[in-house]
């Protein structure tokens, strides 16, 4: 089995046949975030900063490579990492030294064929599919995306997310984890809630994930 995806269109293919991802899926069933015009700029922004987060974790952190803080890029002069993503990215550093985290996989497309489906983890061990976040506040759709990526690796798959919080005075990042469930990121919902979208039902578990907002 064959799985790709295009950068630039963001379209996944299984043997060369597309196939749908976690976010659309997400975005048709109404369980993904969605902004208030005023904060367009600001979630503009922060895309913006999680594009080179996720790029330099990826490329480099995870790989042992220091990020190339003082590069130049030659053809506007701008450096490669924005000041702002500086501190995120060295948040992160942090979190691999101390946890000695060894990912099997980095980026590497998923697909499911119990939800014909395809995702992508940030990065994957043995026993866990990982995801890295960079925002102010957390949200339960981390926790579906989570048990999408789980089912395309492994259902019994440790979750966890890797929230870099470099703002904060007494921790640079927080490490949540399905083992030690935290309800503003992952409920008991999750797994049901996942296939019953894919299967394009509005569901009890959907009902019931969705009664969860605001508590």
């Amino acid at each position: 089995m064959t799985i790709t995806l295009d950068p630039v269109t963001h379209t996944y293919r299984v043997d060369g046949e597309i196939k749908r991802s976690w976010s659309q899926v997400s975005r048709e069933m109404g369980l993904s975030v969605e902004f208030p015009e005023a904060a367009f700029a600001h979630v503009e922004n922060a895309r913006a900063r999680g594009t080179q987060v996720h790029a330099y974790a990826a490329d480099y952190i995870l790989r042992g490579l220091p990020p190339p803080y003082d590069l130049v890029d030659s053809t506007d002069g701008q450096p490669y990492v924005h000041p702002e993503t500086v501190p995120y990215l060295k948040a992160f550093e942090d979190f691999v030294l101390a946890s000695g985290v060894s990912p099997t996989a980095i980026e590497r497309p998923l697909y499911s064929p119990e939800l014909d489906i395809c995702c992508t983890p940030d990065f994957t061990t043995k026993i866990g599919v990982y995801d890295i976040k960079h925002t102010d506040k957390p949200s339960r759709t981390w926790g579906l995306q989570l048990a999408c990526q789980a089912i395309a690796h492994d259902v019994l798959a440790t979750r966890a997310i890797v929230w870099l919080r470099p703002k904060l005075k007494t921790r640079r990042y927080e490490v949540h984890s399905s083992d030690h469930s935290w309800n503003r990121i992952f409920t008991a919902f999750d797994f049901d809630v996942v296939r019953e979208a894919c299967a394009g039902i509005h569901g009890p578990a959907i009902k019931a994930w969705k009664a969860l907002e605001g508590r």
